[in-house]
């Protein structure tokens, strides 16, 4: 299960945590990006399966959850700037130097 990156954990994600969720993100100092996205497009942002990607990556801890999504948000806009913050990236939109270190194989993509 480590290795796929399958979790036991069943945490239920309810509308509790959804909320705590929120309110850890409001708390963080550094949103800028965060904010940024919110401002270009709040459906994609508040997206609930967007969203339970990281509640679910954090076994329901909606401290690092939040955590984990305004830095995907910083991360995202330094490495593909403004224009795709608030979109799913594709491989159209990587470049050359992307796709080889895609092929080199020092990470694999899983399907889910």
């Amino acid at each position: 299960q480590d290795m796929y990156g399958i979790t036991d954990n069943n945490t239920e994600i309810t509308s509790d945590v959804f909320e705590s969720f929120e309110r850890e993100i409001q708390m963080i100092q550094d949103k800028s990006a965060y904010d940024m996205a919110l401002n270009m497009s709040s459906e994609y942002v508040y997206n609930t399966r967007f969203r339970l990607m990281f509640l679910r990556a954090c076994q329901g801890n909606a401290k690092k959850a939040a955590k984990r999504i305004t830095r995907h948000f910083s991360t995202k806009l330094n490495l593909f700037g403004a224009d795709k913050l608030v979109k799913d990236i594709e491989l159209s939109d990587l470049d050359e130097y992307d796709m080889e270190a895609l092929r080199s194989g020092g990470f694999q993509v899983l399907p889910k």
